[in-house]
């Protein structure tokens, strides 16, 4: 057997133990000589001096004066502190180089996803979480592309043809940073889109805003991480599937407080939407099933108290407007209350907010007696409130512009099943009971063997 250990098998007592104990002799002296002050550490030799002294023994006087150049050589002494054991050789060095080999520390260049958990689904009854600012990058993400389109508002923005319009900035990492005039967050770079109005012609205006948009959708900084990756378009769904979700445990509640706070005191309004009477009837139906046990209870009474002591009459089953608005994500208003936010107790407003756009109406414009624009005979029509119509250009709720600016999209309430009918046979049309003891009518007449019990 050699008397000289592996090397490769010291280096693995190394990594395992680094005490004093475990090392060899000269390692020892080593981590002794770390540990003294720096006063008591020998000196290393000059090495240039005594290969100098060695060259005049060996060779005569004038060999070394005529071979050595006349150069001056300055002298430095300097001390050598080796590094000490535990620092080259430990447990913590070893097992965080283990732990890296399965979770790498390096994290993506340019996206960092969101720390913070949103929920997947988030419905009327719970408040909207706190918007990130619309600098951030994050592509992938629905709230942050909410809170780009906020900044796109009717007195600072006018829309205008496909790229230039609110969505299709939003997705590239645009935002309205002053009058007429779109900048990014990350690379700071800005552009004017003002005076597309004052040109006449149609054709020309489009091709100038399609010309445009191409610009400023390639305009970002050199480094910017927009340059590379923009948000998806399927994000812009996305973000109406999250905070309003068509499921009737989230529209009940809304259509309710809608019905119990604002149809309450205007009762009359002229209203139109877009879809036709029939749907509106299966919706109102369908929602007025999942009607509160709270609500349900007090419409028996038909009143209800609230903070300011005035009496709420509450109908007995949902009404089609309440239905339809809650449908197209119209809440009541509190000044006090968050955007989007139902109260906690019902209180009588007559103004409506959109949870997406933030659009506010007061119903008082639309009642019988207000007139709105005239005709062509001079009379004055009543104003209708549109449902779809009074959100904002970019709002989920609208049908956007495709993005080779020849349409509009499909409406999404198309292929609501809110809104269809539905089959007679399912367990929602003939209560869910009589679907189960169908089943169990079925399994009684399984042949029945003799392991069967």
């Amino acid at each position: 057997m050699s008397e000289s250990p592996d090397p490769d098998l010291l280096d693995v007592f190394r990594l395992l133990y680094d005490e004093p104990e475990w090392a060899l002799d000269d390692e020892v002296r080593v981590f002794e000589a770390s540990s003294q002050p720096q006063s008591q550490i020998p000196r290393a030799p000059n090495l240039m001096k005594d290969v100098t002294n060695r060259l005049q023994e060996e060779t005569p006087a004038l060999e070394v004066a005529a071979a050595t150049p006349d150069v001056e050589v300055e002298e430095v002494e300097a001390d050598v502190e080796p590094e000490p054991l535990e620092k080259r050789y430990s447990k913590r060095r070893f097992a965080e180089a283990l732990n890296g080999l399965f979770s790498p520390s390096k994290r993506p260049r340019i996206y960092t996803p969101l720390s913070s958990a949103i929920p997947s689904i988030i419905p009327s009854t719970a408040p909207l979480p706190t918007l990130p600012p619309p600098t951030i990058y994050a592509p992938f993400s629905p709230l942050p592309l909410l809170s780009r389109l906020r900044t796109f508002r009717p007195s600072t923005f006018t829309p205008s043809f496909s790229p230039l319009t609110p969505l299709e900035l939003a997705l590239s990492g645009w935002t309205n940073t002053a009058r007429e005039e779109v900048g990014c967050g990350s690379c700071g770079a800005k552009y004017g889109v003002g005076g597309l109005g004052e040109i006449v012609d149609v054709s020309v205006r489009r091709e100038v805003a399609r010309r445009l948009g191409k610009r400023i959708e390639q305009g970002h900084g050199k480094g910017c991480a927009w340059r590379v990756r923009k948000s998806p378009r399927e994000l812009f769904t996305q973000l109406r599937q999250v905070l309003h979700p068509m499921l009737s445990s989230s529209l009940a509640p809304l259509a309710e407080r809608i019905d119990v706070e604002c149809l309450s005191t205007a009762p009359d309004i002229a209203w139109r939407s877009p879809i036709s009477s029939s749907p509106q009837q299966i919706l109102a139906a369908s929602l007025s099933r999942h009607r509160t046990a709270e609500v349900a209870e007090v419409a028996e009474v038909t009143e209800v108290a609230t903070a300011s002591d005035t009496p709420l009459s509450v109908p007995r089953s949902l009404s089609e407007l309440a239905a339809t608005l809650a449908l197209f994500a119209w809440y009541p208003y509190h000044p006090n209350l968050p955007s989007g936010t139902l109260s906690p107790k019902p209180r009588p407003t007559e103004i409506l907010q959109c949870r997406f756009c933030e659009r506010r109406v007061g119903l008082w414009a639309f009642r019988p007696g207000q007139l709105g624009q005239s005709g062509q005979s001079g009379q004055s029509h009543p104003r209708t409130f549109d449902l779809v119509g009074e959100h904002l250009s970019w709002c989920p709720i609208r049908p956007q512009i495709t993005h080779a600016g020849t349409g509009t999209e499909r409406a999404w309430w198309d292929d609501t099943s809110l809104l269809q009918p539905k089959e007679k046979g399912t367990a929602s049309h003939r209560g869910g009971l009589e679907e189960v003891k169908g089943w169990v009518r079925v399994s009684e007449r399984l042949e029945k063997k003799p392991w069967r019990r």
